[in-house]
């Protein structure tokens, strides 16, 4: 991938002489992440995103603008109902790849993350919550553009 053409087929071709390659054309999925071509790029977790609310059923919510309180008390008491943890854990560990790719969502999946052993449904509905937001952020992104002066990014 690249922004030259002329330049990233002399490389292709460099790259034949030493190695076996097939050229399987534009990328559109990398790491969960979707590659999207504008003028110039937009990578974007919609496709990710959108996969997890189909698996949880969550795909119909209507979505929040908060991904979770921060003064919200997650901490589970020996009377908290506990809920299935075969639902909880997979969802929490799909929340954690979003961890590396969204920062908004960083703090809330580090806090829910922290009680995997024991959730209760308390921790239920705050994943829930967290979902709901993530179904308010399908359309946000990473717009990447071609910069001919770099100048701008010198601190």
């Amino acid at each position: 991938m690249g922004n030259n053409d002329s330049f990233m087929n002399a490389f292709k071709i460099v790259l034949a002489l030493k190695f076996s390659l097939k050229d399987v054309g534009s990328s559109h999925h990398f790491l969960g992440m979707e590659i999207l071509p504008t003028n110039d790029l937009f990578i974007s977790k919609q496709h990710y995103v959108r996969e997890l609310l189909i698996s949880t059923n969550m795909q119909d919510v209507k979505p929040v603008s908060t991904p979770l309180s921060t003064s919200c008390d997650l901490t589970p008491t020996s009377d908290a109902p506990s809920c299935d943890i075969r639902e909880f854990r997979p969802i929490i560990g799909s929340l954690q790849y979003l961890y590396l790719t969204c920062p908004d969502v960083s703090f809330s999946v580090n806090k829910l993350s922290q009680y995997m052993q024991a959730p209760t449904e308390i921790l239920m509905k705050a994943i829930k919550h967290l979902l709901r937001y993530l179904k308010g952020t399908l359309d946000h992104g990473l717009h990447l553009s071609r910069a001919t002066d770099l100048s701008h990014n010198i601190l």
